[in-house]
């Protein structure tokens, strides 16, 4: 979403001095998480659930399963735990696998967001593209999913989550910063931005 609308990858948004962008490419690493009641006890452990989110597609993920219970909220992480992070490539298993992810060394790891887009004038002409790769054990971050919701024994469940892509490019200056790399301040910015545009959906 962007704001209170509905958003697509080729959408504008914008960064915090107005300047328009639009996404060519979008992709994150959810590392596992768990859920919680509303007393924060946790009520669901999925730290093997790792996901990898692509603007491009619908993100439909089964987890794991969870006891009846009142759901209040998933926390999740936002990057990869070392150990996956650090994983060499051959032989991992999906997600952990994906090659576009993967900065060519289990020493650099992997990419926790990477985004490619162009800053564009006001009729859509291309002014600059502008890329941000952003990975390190030191970015692993949380975001909560909040879902308010009991469980009946035997039901599936779908949490349904939102990113609102208006709060992604708030306080960077992409005329500025075309680019971003590994924990620099751009990536830490863009990674503490995509944490807080994390949350569920009313049902």
């Amino acid at each position: 979403m962007k704001g209170e609308n509905a958003y697509a990858l080729d959408s504008i948004i914008s960064d915090s001095l107005g300047h328009r962008i639009k996404l060519t490419s979008m992709r994150f690493y959810i590392g596992g998480g768990h859920a919680l009641d509303d007393a924060e006890n946790e009520i669901g452990h999925y730290e093997d659930a790792i996901l990898l989110v692509d603007a491009s597609q619908s993100n439909d993920f089964a987890i794991g399963s969870i006891h009846a219970s009142h759901i209040h909220a998933f926390h999740l992480h936002l990057g990869l735990e070392s150990e996956a992070n650090h994983l060499d490539i051959a032989g991992a298993e999906p997600p952990l696998d994906d090659a576009g992810m993967y900065l060519g060394s289990t020493i650099d790891g992997r990419a926790f967001l990477k985004i490619n887009a162009d800053l564009v004038d006001d009729n859509g002409g291309l002014i600059e593209s502008i890329s941000y790769t952003c990975s390190t054990d030191a970015l692993l971050g949380e975001a909560e999913v909040h879902a308010h919701h009991d469980v009946v024994e035997g039901e599936t469940f779908t949490a349904q989550a939102q990113v609102d892509m208006a709060q992604l490019f708030a306080g960077i200056d992409a005329t500025v910063n075309y680019t971003g790399t590994a924990a620099d301040p751009v990536c830490q910015r863009l990674m503490t931005n995509l944490a807080g545009a994390i949350d569920g959906m009313d049902e």
